[in-house]
């Protein structure tokens, strides 16, 4: 019943709402959490405009993969939503950019928030979709030190991709900007062999391009008084960016 009523009042049938509850079940919902959830598949699906059963299976890779339960799906779906629309991104292609990247929860620690920062990066680098996915994979696992010339390189610029106290990777934002720093002090040269090095050639155009990206925001705001604005997307008209409070970093977008 609950599900014609849902029809009645989307553009989906009931057909597409049983393949979306189908794919919802599949990933291990029970039916109170199937139904707590599909609402927000289907808002998700409207918005990206794609297919309801994709988008099913958009929400439960990144949720399973990030362990948000299925009351907080519409989450799921605003963060994956916000990132597209305040990047040069689809909602598909970024959905399909974060099931790709998930995994780097479970190995390194990164939160939604962080992939969907990193992911908004990229897709302003010109990377997006699954290609977006597997760059930012690779890109944690450079900075998490590949190889030991990795680590020479990150340590010779005093970059510090692992937080000494919690063990894990630090927000990739924050990497970058304590990378291009550390290569402002640099000869163009050695910025180009450094970035070789740490990201090698597969990923050395996008880490280019984001350095480019931050370098940028960060010359546009330097005149706002006690905010470090600290730009992750790059519109056409405009910057949007995540704030943080000079003093004790609390994130005010």
């Amino acid at each position: 019943q609950q599900m014609l009523v849902m029809a009645r009042s989307s553009q989906f049938a009931p057909t597409e709402l049983a393949k979306a509850m189908k794919t919802l079940a599949l990933a291990g919902l029970d039916a109170k959490q199937v139904y707590s959830a599909v609402r927000d598949v289907v808002n998700f699906a409207i918005a990206g405009d794609t297919t309801i059963e994709k988008a099913a299976d958009v929400m439960t890779t990144v949720a399973t993969a990030f362990s948000i339960a299925a009351e907080n799906y519409a989450y799921v779906g605003d963060t994956i939503s916000v990132a597209a629309a305040e990047s040069k991104s689809s909602v598909e292609s970024m959905g399909e950019a974060f099931k790709t990247a998930s995994v780097i929860n479970s190995q390194y620690g990164v939160t939604l928030e962080d992939t969907a920062i990193g992911l908004s990066l990229l897709a302003n680098a010109g990377t997006q979709g699954t290609s977006a996915g597997t760059a930012l994979k690779n890109m944690y696992a450079d900075l998490a030190g590949r190889t030991p010339k990795v680590e020479k390189a990150l340590k010779d610029l005093g970059v510090n991709a692992i937080d000494p106290l919690t063990g894990k990777m630090r927000v990739q934002k924050d990497v970058f900007v304590d990378l291009m720093r550390a290569l402002a002090e640099r000869t163009p040269e050695a910025q180009s062999k450094y970035l070789r090095v740490i990201f090698s050639e597969r990923g050395e155009k996008e880490a280019m391009q984001i350095l480019k990206n931050l370098r940028k925001a960060l010359a546009t705001y330097a005149a706002l008084s006690g905010i470090a604005m600290i730009c992750v997307l790059d519109f056409a008209a405009r910057h949007a960016c995540f704030r943080f409070h000079a003093v004790d970093g609390q994130r005010l977008l």
